[in-house]
Parts: C-alpha cells; structure tokens; sequence
C-alpha cells in the first residue's frame, strides 16, 4: 500500500485531472449549446484550459484582404459595427489593424481598448480610436513606409463573439499608376512592402482568409491571384465581392447578374475555395449616419430589393450583406473551436495516462512494506480514478461526436 505522504501526492494528482475531465466535459457539452452567452463564457474557460495544458492556439482569426479601395477597412467596421478605422482615402492603411473581440457580460454596449507601447491596454471612444488610427497611417504616408507591427485594440461586449479581425494594408496591382523610374520603384516598394505585411499575416494555416474582389467579372480577380500565392487551394479562403451597389448599377442584363452572383466561373478555377462569392456594400455615406449599422442593414435590403427585381427570384439573398460574411467567420471560429476542444481532450487523456502509469508503477520507496505493487481492488483511489475517468472520458466523446 501507499504511504500517506504518497497517497496524498497521488490523491492531489487524481483529483487535478478528474477536475480538468469535469471542466472539459462541461465546455465541450456546452459548446454545442445555442445560447451565446454561454457559448462564449464556455470558450473563455476552454482558452483557459488549453493554456494549461500548454496547447498551442490561437483565438480564431479572419483577416481582410485586398486591393487598395476595395473596401477593407470599410468592411471591417460593418463587422464590429464601429466607425473606428481609416476609411475613404486611397492606400490609406499602413499598418495592420488587429481587433481582438471577447465575450464580456459586464459590456452591454462594446468597449475599447488600445494597446500602448508599454503593453498596457487603455480605454478609448471608437472616436479617438479612428483619429490614433487616421494619425498612424499619416505618419507612415509622410515617410512613404509601411510598418508590420500591429495597432492593437480589444472590444468587450456581451454581442461580441470571440474572434480576431485583422485590416491589412491594400495590395496595389502591377499596373499602379507611375511617372518616371523613380515613381515606378516607389510604387514597386510600396508594393512588395504591403505584400510582405499580408503575407505574414495570412501564412498562419489556420487563419481564414477573407479575399476582397471589386470586380464584375470573375476572370479577372487580382487579389485572389495574391491570396492563392500563400493559400494555394484557397480552402480556407472565403471570396468577398464588395460595393454590390455599382455592380448592380453596371448590369441590366438577367444572365450577367446570374454570371456575377453565381459565380460558377469562380467555382470552376477554385473547387475547393472555402466560401463565396458574397457580396457586401457598404458606401461611405453609411459612416456618418447615427445608427451606422442600421444605416448599412437598410442600403443592404433595398440592393437586396432591387436585385430580385431584376432577376425575378431571392436565390441570391443568403450571399449579400454584412450579416453574410459573419456568418461565415463565426462558422469558422466555431470550427476552431471545436478543434482546440479536441486537442484539449487529447492533452488530459494524455496527462491522465501518465498518472495512471505513475500510480501503476511507484517509485521505489513510496510502497510500504517492501510490496511491489499497490492495492488495486474496486474500493481503491486507483480503481475508482479508472471508473471516473472512464465514465466522463465516454461523456466527452460523444459529446465531440454529437458537435
């Protein structure tokens, strides 16, 4: 048998993994649940066990790309639903905009906060956000750089769901504008500058990729060329069509507006390309409205209107809008999700094989008596650690299944 000190080792060990079964049990089951607020509050617990185990993760992550006034910038504020990046100005974005969104019932309306040089994070209206935002891209433009490093903002909210969002700077296509050898190697460095920015962050696999196209013909998409450099396949790229108001506005013919919003050309060069085509718009107009969300759900429904007009039938409407692309990125954060909750389990079955292995064989010393082995009957701490695990090790698989 045991000696006490080694009983209450082992105890302490038993009970630490049984809890982390609990606590995994508890999140994986609930994932599942529709309920937001539990939904998140489950993720904030299930992070917390990940880091724990020393589980690599990182929280779900979409970024924007595109080509310089496709609407990146403008698309990522429809998605948090504040007016706080650098929108309207051509090859305005120059630094990486990370917006790291988070669960927090204590928020009824979003809250923000900006990460200083020290690292702290301070509070900031999406006003001073917008203008700290607006001030960086000036200085950059002013020196004619790009930078990697990211601004930094975190938004709490009890509507927040737990993703990142990244705004990258606009990629310019091989035929910018120029004026003699000089301007044509600045626009070449600005361009392989803001390349090199997206790059980095769109080679992480498992980031989703949200590829903006201002175009009305499928054949001709520059920023997917870019994208397929990193994402070859494209499938985990989500294609974006955006300012579907001038498009709409272009075509009269019934067949084009089925070639653009079907996008069949699409599918056939990319077959496994993750999601799309979706269309957004969201018109500079919209950004000073009041209610800017409402502002851009209304310009939503009358393109929405207008287009079943043209083409007689709602086929297309689940692909337009806002409301389109955060489906599909919070589709996405829930799948990694789930995968971070399947990597977790694997790391306690882990951790409790090793205990299980330690008690089976203790050290010499921690047996009374000289004996061998230790008392392994049903009424044992061992045995009943086995029939605990086992039964919630069970729960936790088909609670996996189930999801």
């Amino acid at each position: 048998m045991f000696s006490m000190s080694s009983r209450r080792v082992a105890g302490g060990a038993i009970a630490r993994v049984l809890a982390m079964f609990v606590l995994l049990a508890v999140v994986v089951c609930s994932a599942a649940n529709d309920d937001h607020a539990s939904r998140e509050q489950l993720y904030v617990e299930l992070r917390a066990l990940a880091e724990r185990h020393r589980t690599p993760f990182e929280v779900p992550t979409a970024v924007l790309v595109g080509h310089h006034n496709d609407g990146a910038s403008a698309l990522l504020e429809a998605l948090v639903g504040l007016r706080i990046a650098h929108v309207g100005a051509s090859m305005a974005t120059r630094r990486p905009l990370r917006v790291e969104m988070a669960y927090d019932a204590g928020h009824a309306e979003p809250a923000l906060f900006l990460e200083q040089r020290d690292g702290e994070y301070r509070p900031v209206s999406a006003a001073e956000l917008r203008a700290h935002v607006e001030a960086e891209n000036a200085r950059l433009a002013d020196l004619g750089a790009y930078e990697a490093a990211e601004i930094r903002v975190r938004l709490l909210s009890r509507r927040a769901s737990s993703l990142v969002l990244v705004d990258t700077p606009g990629l310019l296509s091989d035929a910018a504008p120029a004026t003699g050898a000089g301007a044509d190697a600045a626009v070449r460095h600005a361009a392989d500058a803001a390349m090199a920015i997206v790059r980095a962050q769109i080679e992480p696999k498992s980031r989703l990729i949200l590829c903006l196209e201002d175009t009305s013909d499928w054949q001709v998409s520059p920023t997917r060329r870019a994208v397929q450099a990193v994402d070859a396949d494209l499938s985990r790229t989500v294609v974006v069509a955006t300012k579907l108001d001038g498009k709409l506005a272009q075509f009269t013919m019934r067949e084009d507006l089925h070639r653009l919003m079907g996008g069949a050309e699409l599918a056939a060069a990319a077959p496994k390309l993750r999601g799309g085509p979706l269309f957004t718009s969201v018109p500079s107009s919209t950004r000073e409205a009041a209610d800017f969300l409402g502002a851009v759900g209304e310009q939503e429904k009358a393109l929405c209107k207008h287009l079943a007009e043209q083409i007689g039938s709602d086929e297309y409407r689940a692909r337009v809008g806002v409301g389109a692309v955060r489906a599909a990125v919070e589709a996405y954060g829930r799948a990694e999700w789930d995968g971070l909750a399947a990597r977790a389990t694997r790391a306690v079955d882990a951790r409790s094989a090793r205990i299980d292995r330690a008690l089976r064989s203790p050290p010499r010393g921690a047996v009374a008596g000289g004996a061998a082995s230790f008392d392994a009957s049903p009424s044992s701490l061992a045995a009943f650690a086995d029939r605990f695990g086992a039964k919630v090790h069970t729960l936790i698989r088909g609670c996996v299944r189930a999801g």
